[in-house]
């Protein structure tokens, strides 16, 4: 039996909801972080699932069509009716214009917990004589594996955003500006002479233009 309260930043869960439910497009950024899964209180976790589907149809979540979702699944009353609703929407709004920030955290959060309850079936296995212990340990290790995978692959989707928005910028300073060409020649002159040329550092580039 584990003792201490498992990690959680349930303020934080209600933060991150009543911002998706305000501003249906913070739930992209917020789904390059979270999973439901990641919610530690169900009533959260549940809203989450609900605004996850209806983006994946490619509608927007707002109060009214959470709580007509939510009566017809049978699940309004169960998370507490109006009183939680009211409760919800009545909240103050003070989120951070960039919710990933609490993203970040409630998603730590998740993967403390992941890593006690894990660790505690391996104690409670390895103290039971009677048992097999590697099947637990696979399991265990297969679960705590792909937390840490997704996480990290959050991380990559987040860094190749800030590639792409130093590249951005760069490419926004030189327009304009002719220089030598310190890269490799594309074979483009103007190109080459607003850039300098392709990078010869490994950069991935990609030339596209709109329809005529």
């Amino acid at each position: 039996m584990i003792n201490k309260p498992l990690p959680s930043a349930t303020e934080l869960e209600k933060a991150i909801i009543l911002s998706i439910l305000s501003i249906p497009a913070n739930f992209y950024n917020c789904k390059q972080i979270l999973t439901k899964e990641c919610f530690y209180e169900d009533n959260y976790a549940k809203i989450w699932g609900v605004c996850e589907d209806l983006h994946n149809r490619g509608m927007s979540a707002d109060i009214d069509v959470l709580t007509r979702i939510l009566k017809d699944t049978g699940d309004f009353e169960k998370m507490g009716g109006w009183t939680f609703i009211t409760d919800l929407i009545t909240s103050s709004n003070n989120f951070p214009n960039d919710i990933s920030v609490y993203c970040l955290i409630v998603k730590d959060k998740y993967i403390r917990r992941t890593l006690i309850v894990e660790n505690y079936k391996l104690i409670n296995a390895a103290f039971d004589e009677s048992l097999d212990v590697r099947p637990t340990v696979l399991k265990s290790n297969n679960h705590i594996s792909n937390v840490l995978n997704n996480t990290a692959n959050s991380n990559a989707s987040q860094k190749f955003k800030d590639v792409s928005l130093e590249m951005a910028r760069e490419i926004s300073d030189n327009l304009g500006m002719f220089q030598e060409i310190t890269g490799i020649p594309t074979g483009f002159e103007n190109y080459d002479k607003r850039l300098g040329g392709f990078s010869s550092e490994g950069d991935l580039y990609i030339i596209a233009a709109r329809p005529a």
